[in-house]
């Protein structure tokens, strides 16, 4: 990642001190919510409007990719656009807890509810509305911004470094919840499971981590490592995973792009292809401009591997029926990589203008997130 690109991030304090592959992994599970919603919130505003016409797309800078890579994707724009079969567009900000027990207010950003003008009061957003999930009891709240401010007092919230919130009682809060049902019962459910998947496949990072720690400790001559180009999909992994923990970055990372390009075998491992995917990941990130060549070898690596991944996702029984390790750790490397890839998707369609089709919901690559998940929680009960 550039160094501005870090700074973008950087600036937000609840991110700081965090590697750039730590931070989407937190902004990923928001976009998991964020995205699984939002059929279940156009659905509720069909019912409300009593018009099947309306349609609820995401929005603000995380509208295309769910992580920070420039300063065009830092905005103040709510979550979701409503467009209504008028014209007319409604705009819905998204929070969610898991649950409600332990707290005594529920607590909203004061710039996201109102605006401020200098020597005058904050007046409420007219033009949007708070759409609050409440996983544990699936309970669901529509909040005007008007009804905020009438029934929140302006506090310091410990738990977010004192910053100033609307703190809404929790039982005026709970007054405006509805039962989502089944319908929502479903959704939340695949919000677990697919952080479950989130959870299980990142670490394998930490696992790469710590085999590298001691050879991490003997460099001494980080410039070497930035101006020679690996000759082995081996060397590639190690040298980028070594400067990836020292955020350097090499001399010519277009370049490196295309011979890491030359690696790919279809009939890579599941090891080997994570480890692969995890070079291509990092040397992406660390291009702040790509020539016409590279765009293309860039576009020719993404095709392959959305087609290694199709074709090991469609033989899933040979490891799904297999309760071993070695099973379970062929899942994390692929988990992993699809992770990896599905960001990747989105940040060259969205940066290096590639025509590649857009994640639409996170973890769509793989057939069934259920089943794989069912898979990984029964491999790993004891005895």
């Amino acid at each position: 990642m550039s160094a501005s690109s870090k700074l973008t991030y950087a600036q937000s304090s609840d991110i700081k001190s965090r590697t750039w592959l730590a931070y989407r992994y937190d902004m990923k599970r928001k976009a998991i919510a964020e995205l699984e919603f939002l059929p279940f919130l156009q659905d509720l505003l069909r019912e409300r409007y009593q018009d099947n016409t309306v349609t609820v797309h995401k929005a603000g800078g995380d509208a295309q990719v769910w992580f920070g890579r420039s300063a065009a994707q830092v905005t103040q724009e709510p979550d979701y656009n409503c467009v209504l079969s008028s014209g007319e567009t409604r705009q819905f900000e998204f929070q969610y807890a898991q649950s409600l027990e332990k707290l005594r207010f529920v607590d909203f950003k004061v710039s996201k509810v109102g605006k401020k003008k200098p020597r005058q009061p904050r007046v409420a957003h007219e033009d949007r509305e708070f759409f609050y999930i409440v996983q544990s009891s699936c309970y669901y709240a529509l909040l005007p911004c008007q009804w905020i401010m009438w029934h929140g007092e302006e506090r310091g919230v410990p738990a977010w470094g004192n910053r100033t919130a609307y703190r809404v009682p929790v039982d005026d809060f709970l007054d405006r919840c509805h039962d989502g049902g089944q319908a929502l019962a479903e959704v939340v459910a695949r919000v677990e499971s697919k952080n479950s998947l989130l959870a299980f496949q990142h670490k394998f990072l930490a696992m790469q981590d710590a085999s590298f720690a001691r050879e991490l400790q003997r460099v001494v001559d980080e410039d070497a490592l930035v101006k020679i180009v690996p000759g082995t999909l081996e060397g590639f992994y190690r040298v980028c995973h070594l400067l990836d923990k020292l955020d350097r970055s090499p001399d010519a990372p277009g370049v490196w792009l295309v011979y890491l390009a030359s690696f790919f075998d279809p009939a890579l491992s599941s090891l080997d292809f994570a480890c692969w995917v995890y070079c291509l990941d990092f040397l992406n990130f660390r291009c702040e401009r790509l020539s016409d060549n590279e765009r293309r070898v860039l576009l020719g690596a993404m095709q392959s591997a959305c087609g290694y991944l199709r074709r090991q996702f469609a033989n899933e029984t040979q490891y799904i029926d297999e309760l071993n390790m070695p099973a379970i750790e062929v899942i994390r490397q692929l988990l992993f990589a699809t992770n990896l890839y599905e960001d990747l998707v989105q940040d060259c369609a969205a940066t290096w203008e590639l025509e590649l089709r857009p994640i639409q919901f996170i973890y769509e690559t793989v057939p069934d997130v259920d089943l794989m998940h069912s898979y990984i929680e029964r491999a790993q009960q004891p005895g």
